[in-house]
C-alpha cells in the first residue's frame, strides 16, 4: 500500500501569506473513498464530504498537535504533526485523512492544509486507528503539487 500526502493549494498559500496561523488549532478528519480531493477547488472544511461514522469518531475529527516552520533551504514550510489516535475504532472504509486549521466558527472559514491518501480503504475492526507521521516533518512547497 502506497500512502501519499498532498497539500491543498489553500495550505501552501495560507502558510506563505500568514493566513494560516501556525499557532492555531488543527484537526484531522477521516473520509471514505467517496470523497474526491481537489487540491485547488477545496479550500475550506465545508468542501469536505463523506466523513466516516462509527465509534469513537466525532464529526469534524480530532484535535492534532501541529507545528509549522519555515525551511528556507528547501524553499518551503515544514509541517510537524504529532500522532492522533481513535481507540477501539468501529468506523470502516477510511481512505483519507484531512488536516485543517480549526478557527472555532463555521466550517467555511477553516482552511485545509493537506490530505493523506492511504491507497486503499482501511477497516480498523475494533482496534486502535492511529495516524502516526514519519519522523521529522513534511515539506510543503509549490513544487510538491
Amino acid at each position: 500500500m502506497t500512502i501519499v500526502c498532498t497539500p491543498y493549494m489553500t495550505g501552501i498559500v495560507g502558510l506563505a501569506s500568514g493566513a494560516i496561523n501556525t499557532d492555531g488549532a488543527f484537526y484531522a478528519s477521516l473520509h471514505t473513498a467517496a470523497y474526491t480531493p481537489d487540491t485547488v477547488g477545496h479550500t475550506a472544511r465545508s468542501h469536505l464530504s463523506n466523513e466516516v461514522t462509527g465509534t469513537p469518531y466525532v464529526a469534524g475529527g480530532k484535535p492534532i498537535p501541529v507545528s509549522v516552520y519555515a525551511d528556507y533551504d528547501e524553499e518551503g514550510a515544514r509541517v510537524a504533526i504529532d500522532e492522533v489516535r481513535w481507540n477501539a475504532a468501529t468506523f470502516t472504509d477510511v481512505r483519507y485523512a484531512v488536516v485543517y486549521q480549526y478557527l472555532g466558527g463555521v466550517a467555511s472559514a477553516d482552511p485545509l492544509l493537506l490530505y493523506v491518501d492511504f491507497g486503499e480503504d482501511i477497516d480498523p475492526a475494533g482496534t486502535d486507528f492511529v495516524l502516526s507521521w514519519s519522523e521529522g516533518a513534511l515539506l510543503v512547497r509549490p513544487a510538491a503539487l
